[in-house]
């Protein structure tokens, strides 16, 4: 089995939201440790999240979350999400030992643990550079990237991620289907939120 990494995206403004959405509660945790959970419930060798500084809600969970598996990159301000991917990708990079890194974005908690292992099985006996979940003809996230794109993901520019190194690369690509929208599902309104936190309650999460 290749050895995988994860860094998970939560320094976004929640902008659309009007709050910090990824402090908002859904059975008794906020969104953001929902998240991590199910990372971490997978078999994902170590998980770097990119926190708010800014936010002083996140200093307590940087406290009682972190752990020899589990590392924070703590940024100061509001940036480009390319810059928060950069970071965590260093971040994981000075420990070495990777075969792929997987970029999941925080407010995406219905993802399980299931479909993070099911990506890094497909990646693993694969000879594509980059891995993506798909569900109803629609590619989804997150996504695994190889540890031999380094180079270029720590030359992206921009608010898109690594959407336009998926583009470059279109014929290295191994699409993964799965069984559920959840690869598909985040949130940004609290309309999103509503729908999003009535299907984590109804997972008993």
């Amino acid at each position: 089995m290749a050895s995988v990494g994860c860094i998970l995206l939560a320094a976004g403004t929640s902008s659309r939201m009007g709050e910090p959405k990824l402090l908002k509660m859904a059975g008794g945790k906020t969104i953001f440790e929902v998240t991590l959970g199910r990372h971490r419930e997978s078999s994902l060798e170590r998980i770097s999240a990119v926190v708010p500084g800014w936010l002083a809600g996140f200093g307590s969970i940087v406290e009682r979350c972190s752990s020899r598996r589990v590392s924070f990159v703590v940024m100061d301000e509001p940036c480009e999400m390319s810059f928060s991917l950069k970071a965590g990708w260093k971040h994981l990079c000075e420990q070495g030992g990777l075969d792929g890194i997987m970029v999941s974005l925080a407010d995406q908690p219905l993802v399980t643990a299931g479909t993070i292992d099911n990506l890094i099985r497909s990646f693993s006996g694969s000879d594509k550079s980059i891995c993506v979940p798909v569900f109803d003809g629609r590619r989804g996230r997150p996504v695994i990237i190889s540890s031999g794109l380094g180079e270029e993901v720590l030359s992206l520019e921009g608010d898109e991620g690594a959407r336009s190194l998926l583009r470059k690369h279109g014929d290295d690509i191994e699409e993964v289907g799965v069984s559920s929208d959840e690869v598909h599902l985040d949130f940004d309104r609290p309309e999103d939120f509503d729908r999003l936190a009535a299907r984590l309650n109804t997972d008993e999460v």
